[in-house]
């Protein structure tokens, strides 16, 4: 038996100052305060069965602008790993499965964002002093393989295929209203913020859906053998609102992530390059072009304290528009930066030998 237990404890205290007048609409004032406990027992029998049993506490509460609300929920969670295959040619291959309850509270920003859109396009946001925290229900099955020396001395492969179904009662998402429909008003002759623009008689608010489902598959694949290691990853997800059928747009469509790597001067000196691809997908009429990315990374570590890192995203320039800024935003959704570079120096004061970990993602 492993034992494990902990707490956790966060609170928010927002205040926003804009002579402009419009920094509260994004960062509206209000506190939140979120609190938990968690116990788990990890078992482990002989070297092929595997048992996680855990429970979870948490609880919240959050004020602003006349609003108060609060909640608290017991999350379970059990998970059962068996290697069937142990000394033989399939050594390695772990089968699991788990269920998994879980719970989220409403931001401040999600329960008192208010006010008129601020640009070109304009509509308003409306709060939701009603918002209910999030539960949901897990399932999810998969496969583990692992192998340590299987090419070349000091080498190690790791693989990961999973398939879930996430259940979530009370999810948090967005939902447009028509002018009229609810709180949502109509302004007549409004004149948009800057010169042609245009007014939508439309409104956006953070609700609760009854009933949502998110169900998809996602596979990981890495080797290391020191001097060179490399990972791919892919992740396929598809989001239900199961009252009215209707997509879910807070659910990202599928990416596909490619790294390659090298390691020399013992290892001190890192470089590699990852291709990132996200897929074309329609939701809710909303169709979303396809993209790739090409990215390229670099660090040092001069010591135990000192590390340099580097990392170039987007050296080609790709012109394209993230997910999110195009569902909400329709044929409104902005380019992103394009290339852009970053670098960091990482001080550590009383390192004891383990490593910096990297700083740039």
């Amino acid at each position: 038996h492993e034992l494990t237990g902990g707490f956790d404890f966060f609170h928010d205290d927002v205040t926003t100052f804009d002579t402009l007048g419009g920094g509260d609409l994004y960062n509206p004032g209000g506190e939140r305060t979120a609190y938990g406990a968690y116990a788990q027992d990890r078992v482990l029998y002989a070297d092929w069965f595997e048992l996680i049993a855990a429970l979870r506490y948490d609880g919240f509460s959050l004020e602003g602008d006349g609003v108060e609300n609060d909640g608290d929920h017991v999350s379970p969670r059990l998970t059962v790993g068996v290697k069937p295959f142990e000394e033989t040619a399939l050594d390695g291959i772990q089968l699991y499965g788990t269920y998994a309850e879980g719970y989220r509270a409403p931001s401040v920003n999600e329960t008192l964002i208010h006010g008129l859109h601020p640009s070109g396009v304009v509509f308003p946001f409306l709060p939701n002093a009603d918002l209910k925290p999030e539960t949901s229900r897990m399932l999810e099955i998969g496969v583990n393989f692992e192998r340590d020396d299987l090419f070349v001395a000091g080498d190690g492969v790791r693989f990961k295929a999973s398939w879930f179904r996430n259940d979530v009662d009370d999810y948090i998402d967005t939902e447009q209203l028509t002018a009229g429909q609810g709180d949502c008003p109509f302004y007549r002759n409004l004149v948009p913020v800057f010169r042609g623009g245009s007014y939508l008689p439309v409104c956006f608010q953070y609700t609760n859906v009854a009933e949502a489902r998110i169900q998809g598959a996602e596979f990981e694949l890495g080797y290391d053998a020191g001097m060179v290691f490399g990972s791919a990853s892919l992740a396929g997800l598809d989001g239900e609102n199961l009252t009215d059928r209707t997509d879910l747009i807070s659910v990202p469509p599928t990416a596909v992530t490619g790294r390659l790597g090298f390691r020399a001067l013992e290892r001190r000196l890192t470089v590699g390059g990852e291709v990132e691809h996200v897929a074309s997908a329609t939701r809710n009429g909303v169709d979303l072009d396809d993209h790739t990315l090409v990215n390229v990374f670099a660090s040092y570590e001069a010591n135990e304290r000192l590390r340099f890192d580097v990392r170039l995203n987007n050296v080609f320039d790709e012109a394209y528009v993230n997910y999110f800024n195009a569902v909400a935003g329709g044929d409104a959704g902005k380019y992103e930066e394009g290339f852009n570079a970053k670098f960091a120096v990482t001080l550590r004061f009383g390192a004891d030998g383990a490593g910096i970990p990297p700083t740039l993602n």
